[in-house]
């Protein structure tokens, strides 16, 4: 549920306000820190709130051992006071003016309120998903979870009103709306007093005639009729014997009856087909006509399913294809399908991308993102930042938690290291290239080095801190020449030996 003046968020868009990935954000525990407003339970997508999101994420790229931002509470609606809940009342609407939404109460009527129809107002304008619709529902009206969910996809020939709100493709009723149609739209349910045919009426129908179907649908209908015999008057019943010429009619072109109990015996019992035209044949087949469903036709005239059936096959009407639901923001996404790309309009209106990317289908409009660098290099430079000290920062993409420099450029991966490397030297490293000046990750070319450079810079600190020369081989007999490395302070060590004990750990 989400209540007035609160937001919502998807997973997908609290990784790209964090600037990670989904699953490391899940693996880190920062999803359970948040407050699910919708989509609780198994295969439901889960939306949060915004606010609380915003911190969450700040709390993701904070620096290590920078203690982390509480998440805030919500605000209980209820526990504020009339003043309180009329300004934040009072702010949803004026939002709601400037963003060209339909309101249903104005800021004037708004402030005419007394307390206790301004909690009301606040209560229905609460947004409900549609498992929370269907409990809000009076618990001697409240249908199951399939029949609810029939009532939205139309299968069904009582029907959900549209919804309300869509965000990142769920909907949501405002629960003014569902206790509006729980009580004039609804309609009522079996059983209940007062309901169904008056007493005595029988199965007769007690509809206004219509006027007769017109064109194709009245020379079916017709044809129907003439073609269908006319029953005989009913003769009285008495206790006399039946005679044999009734109980065993003539034959008819030279075919008999069967005996009773044996195979067609029952066909003489079947009703005969209609003898007048259905009482409201003329609107349903303009209804037949204008492409509506079985179902749609059903709930607005209230005729049977196999009256409607019957007479689609007789006016030759193939079967209705379904509607299409319009998406609420479709004007929206298509303005902006030849300037973005369809995981953007999905951000930054806050819709499914699944569904902008049908509207995308339908219209025929592809997106390509624009080339911005020529070069991998001229990418390369704009992400490089100069900061004090000669250093040189990184503004690009990164990975891992260490927060390891990585750029991409048509689809293709590269080292910004190994790219300030060859800028100062010409020529590409030699293993990884990376910088050992003190500053994280730093870009500058003149501070990169790739293994070569690194082995020699460790040798000159080794010779100035005393150090003597290296043995030619370790006490595992491994050559250095191969193996040997020197550490940042000049310690040498065999990184044979080295690999070999962290197997052992491992295993």
């Amino acid at each position: 549920m989400i209540s007035i003046g609160r937001k919502v968020i998807d997973r997908e868009g609290v990784a790209a306000l964090a600037g990670k990935a989904v699953g490391t954000l899940r693996n880190a525990g920062c999803f359970k820190e948040l407050t699910v407003l919708a989509g609780r339970g198994p295969g439901s997508k889960e939306l949060y709130d915004l606010e609380q999101a915003r911190v969450a994420a700040a709390n993701a790229r904070r620096p290590k051992g920078e203690s982390p931002a509480p998440i805030p509470a919500l605000t209980d609606l209820g526990a504020l006071g009339a003043d309180e809940l009329r300004a934040l009342a009072r702010e949803v609407l004026i939002e709601e003016a400037k963003d060209g939404a339909e309101t249903d109460l104005t800021v004037e009527a708004l402030d005419s309120l007394d307390e206790q129809e301004l909690r009301t107002w606040v209560r229905g304008r609460e947004l409900l998903t549609l498992e929370e619709a269907r409990m809000a529902l009076p618990e001697e009206r409240r249908p199951t979870k399939s029949t609810m969910e029939s009532y939205f996809h139309g299968s069904k020939a009582t029907r959900l009103p549209e919804p309300d709100a869509e965000f990142y493709g769920v909907a949501f009723w405002r629960r003014a709306t569902i206790e509006r149609w729980n009580a004039e739209g609804r309609r009522p349910a079996h059983g209940i007093k007062g309901h169904g045919r008056p007493a005595g009426t029988g199965a007769a129908s007690s509809a206004p005639e219509q006027p007769a179907a017109t064109g194709q649908c009245a020379q079916a209908e017709a044809a129907d009729v003439e073609a269908a015999p006319q029953p005989a008057e009913e003769a009285p019943r008495t206790s006399a014997p039946v005679p044999a010429a009734v109980t065993s009619p003539a034959p008819v072109d030279g075919c008999s009856m069967p005996p009773a109990g044996e195979p067609g015996a029952g066909i003489a019992d079947l009703p005969a087909p209609r003898s007048r035209p259905h009482p409201k044949a003329g609107l349903i087949c303009d209804l037949l006509l204008q492409g509506h469903t079985n179902a749609e036709i059903r709930r607005r005239t209230g005729a049977d399913l196999q009256a409607i059936a019957r007479l689609r096959t007789r006016c030759g009407v193939g079967p209705a294809a379904a509607p299409a639901r319009r998406h609420p923001k479709e004007a929206e996404i298509r303005a902006m399908l030849k300037t973005h790309s369809t995981l953007g309009i999905s951000r930054a209106l806050g819709v499914d991308k699944a569904a902008v990317a049908r509207i995308r289908k339908d219209a025929g409009i592809t997106w390509a993102q624009p080339q911005k660098w020529g070069t991998v290099t001229k990418k390369w430079l704009d992400n490089l930042v100069p900061v004090d000290g000669g250093h040189v920062q990184w503004n690009g993409p990164r990975a891992g938690r260490s927060g390891t420099p990585v750029l991409r450029f048509r689809e293709r991966p590269f080292s910004p290291g190994a790219l300030s490397f060859r800028w100062a030297t010409g020529r590409d490293p030699v293993g990884q290239a990376f910088a050992e000046c003190g500053f994280r990750h730093c870009m500058a070319p003149d501070h990169v080095d790739d293994e070569t450079g690194r082995a020699k810079v460790r040798e000159q600190v080794r010779h100035l801190s005393g150090g003597t020369a290296r043995p030619a081989r370790c006490r595992h007999g491994h050559d250095q020449g191969e193996h040997g490395r020197y550490g940042p302070d000049g310690v040498a060590y065999c990184e044979a030996c080295k690999r070999a004990a962290r197997h052992a750990r491992k295993s």
